[in-house]
């Protein structure tokens, strides 16, 4: 996240076996609490891009499948998504937090969605493992 609120997710997906990266984005906005509650959240991501992850693999098919078949079930400018996050635990490279059910519909889940964001890839596994 950016000192001006913006905000940048990465992430890669296996695509017609290919790995396939994904930019998010979007906008992180500090809320005061009401009510004794913390401060909550509110993301809103508007924007994403498809990238090849490693410059020895042509993932050219790949690319061209997320931009038929994912890119219209993304945020844009014109459909952003927004919800509203309530962090349980942060420590400037971890944040584990949760979205209420009602913001984001997925099928078969209910209670809030549960998120585990980390700044790097060993911070994730060691969060991981005390998970269980």
């Amino acid at each position: 996240m950016g000192r001006d609120g913006s905000a940048e997710l990465e992430t890669d997906m296996l695509v017609l076996g290919c790995a396939t990266g994904l930019r998010i984005f979007g906008e992180v906005v500090v809320e005061e609490g009401r009510g004794g509650e913390g401060a909550r959240l509110r993301l809103a991501a508007n924007g994403c891009e498809f990238f090849e992850p490693s410059e020895e693999f042509g993932i050219t098919k790949a690319l061209v499948r997320c931009e038929e078949v994912v890119r219209p079930v993304l945020p844009s400018g014109e459909s952003p998504f927004v919800a509203t996050v309530q962090p349980a635990y942060s420590d400037g490279d971890t944040l584990c937090a949760s979205v209420e059910m009602a913001e984001i519909e997925l099928a078969g889940g209910e209670g809030p969605l549960r998120l585990l964001l980390s700044r790097d890839e060993a911070g994730y596994d060691v969060a991981k493992r005390r998970r269980g």
